[in-house]
């Protein structure tokens, strides 16, 4: 019977020693409380009974630790490395919006909080290779990177803008300029009731920002080049939103997408002119973008796919084999809580794979089995997915009789 672990895990050099036993042993679990109700057990040692005892030792020669490969991450490698290359996306939350930008001809990817990795990455469009990143420009007091981002297309933007970002984090929404002089808080939204404010998406037309704030039911409007509040307005259960090039405004309320006259810093959004641009076809719809005469929406519901729409609102295709999120065998032509997606023209960079001349649309994947950033055709062939990075911490674990099986978050993967 054992009694007493007098030491485990204890390199000794090579040689003669001498280890010496207090004469205790193990006298069971003691249970010890803490402030009256943090509990747990520790081990009580009592007086060893008079006798003869054995010591026994197991040694076993130093492990020997070979990296091979990591799982789960899209970074190469996946620790973050001094040029910013290295690592990939926030720890915390998964990838939820992506950005093309002209100026530096490269993606801008955001997660928004996170520990370890970066929550602001940017991509070449061409291979999804990453060129650079930040863990947050102070965004949340430095803790976040970004939860939706949006450029100003408007025939007055500022060229050197790269773009905006707005991210809500305890009782703030934070909105941000991203541009070539820097990074800048523009305006700190805070929420009346002191609770967790909430964020679902961000437009910006010459100057005038948009944000939706769906947990109060209002839009807010930001001068962006002055970051001053202009108004809010309420809007029932708002979430994605986006400009068309005309300056009207395209708002995801009660599961529409509701199209609003033109307006300026001087002249009030009009809801109660709005028009249901979208009301058949969608099933939960979260963002909507517009890229020339083509709408695209990410839905969910029992759909989970990015939907294409015409400028009249009729649907002329899917991206995604539909469904709700499900236990069982994964299917990577199936997304899970499509988020923010950026369609890349030709002319600004041709993917690895694509057919030649056509567009291609990034998605970011906003669910935590499987993490994913997804590149596809309009006719909905994947061309390429990247997954990650895991949790704070790492974790998971290969099956002991096979090593090719590595389990993780309720996920199961096969290593090859």
């Amino acid at each position: 019977k054992r009694v007493r672990n007098l030491f485990g895990g204890k390199e000794f050099p090579a040689g003669t020693h001498t280890v010496s036993w207090d004469g205790l042993v193990e006298g069971g679990v003691q249970i010890i409380t803490v402030h009256g109700h943090y509990s747990y057990g520790e081990q009580k040692l009592v007086l060893a009974e008079p006798g003869t005892y054995t010591v026994r030792t197991l040694v076993h020669d130093p492990v020997d630790i070979r990296y091979e490969f990591a799982v789960n991450t899209a970074g190469n490698p996946p620790w973050k490395t001094v040029d910013g290359t290295g690592g990939w996306l926030h720890d915390h939350t998964p990838p939820s919006d992506v950005v093309w930008i002209p100026q530096a001809d490269r993606l801008l990817v955001c997660s928004a909080v996170g520990e370890i990795g970066h929550g602001m990455v940017y991509l070449d469009p061409a291979t999804g290779k990453k060129l650079a990143g930040e863990r947050s420009y102070g965004v949340g007091g430095g803790w976040c990177g970004a939860q939706w981002l949006a450029r100003d297309a408007g025939p007055q933007a500022r060229p050197e803008v790269q773009a905006f970002s707005a991210t809500a984090f305890g009782a703030y929404v934070e909105f941000w300029e991203h541009s070539d002089r820097g990074h800048f808080k523009l305006f700190s939204y805070k929420r009346a009731d002191g609770k967790d404010a909430s964020c679902a998406g961000v437009a910006i037309h010459n100057d005038l920002a948009v944000i939706s704030l769906p947990d109060e039911g209002q839009l807010l409007m930001v001068d962006a080049k002055r970051g001053k509040r202009i108004a809010t307005v309420p809007v029932s259960a708002p979430r994605g939103l986006t400009f068309l090039p005309s300056g009207e405004l395209l708002v995801i309320t009660d599961k529409k997408v509701v199209r609003f006259p033109a307006f300026d810093a001087a002249t009030a959004l009009a809801t109660d002119r709005g028009q249901a641009l979208i009301a058949q076809g969608v099933d939960d719809p979260q963002c909507v973008r517009v890229f020339g005469d083509r709408l695209l929406v990410s839905d969910w519901g029992q759909s989970h796919q990015v939907k294409l729409f015409d400028l009249a609102g009729k649907l002329v295709g899917a991206i995604g084999n539909p469904g709700a999120p499900r236990v069982g065998t994964y299917d990577e032509r199936h997304m899970n809580h499509p988020a923010g997606c950026w369609l890349v023209e030709p002319k600004d960079a041709a993917f690895a794979g694509a057919p030649a001349g056509q567009p291609v649309l990034w998605v970011a994947e906003a669910d935590f089995r499987p993490k994913r950033l997804s590149v596809w055709t309009l006719d909905g062939k994947l061309l390429k997915a990247f997954y990650g990075p895991p949790g704070y911490g790492g974790g998971g674990f290969l099956d002991a009789e096979d090593k090719t099986r590595f389990f993780y978050d309720g996920m199961e993967f096969r290593l090859d």
